[in-house]
């Protein structure tokens, strides 16, 4: 899923239509403490390209994070399906992060060692049911 910032620009001018990974240390940063998947993808992509990330505050909550960003605290980075999920999302500019473009990888993974028991099968198959890309862009997702 492609990952976004998110923010309250306080001159009101928005944000531009992508920022490119080397601009993410202009911004002031609310990202989840480590570890975290997000904070990880966040960091390394930063690391690759040299980048010092400005945290102002470590928050896990992801709506304690969205609410902070629309109070103009700060920017976070979220997957793009919580812009569908959150009441917040309106309040908030919002833009993909490009060049190169970070990705939050979703994995399902069961134990080699133990077979896995009827409601993992069940669980299993459902996952295998969805539409992701229409789950994240707010559609419907079952196929």
């Amino acid at each position: 899923e492609e990952m976004v910032m998110q923010g309250h620009p306080p001159d009101g001018a928005g944000l531009p239509t992508a920022i490119p990974v080397a601009e993410l240390g202009h911004y002031p940063m609310i990202l989840p403490s480590r570890p975290n998947a997000i904070r990880s993808v966040v960091e390394a992509a930063c690391r690759t390209q040299g980048v010092a990330l400005d945290i102002v505050a470590e928050v896990d909550a992801v709506h304690t994070q969205l609410r902070m960003a629309a109070e103009g605290q700060g920017y976070t980075v979220l997957p793009q399906s919580t812009l569908s999920v959150t009441a917040r999302a309106a309040d908030l500019a919002w833009a993909p992060i490009g060049h190169p473009a970070l990705r939050n990888r979703l994995v399902l993974a069961t134990s080699r060692g133990k077979p896995p028991g009827a409601a993992a099968v069940a669980v299993t198959a459902l996952v295998q049911q969805i539409d992701w890309t229409a789950l994240f862009r707010g559609r419907p997702a079952l196929r």
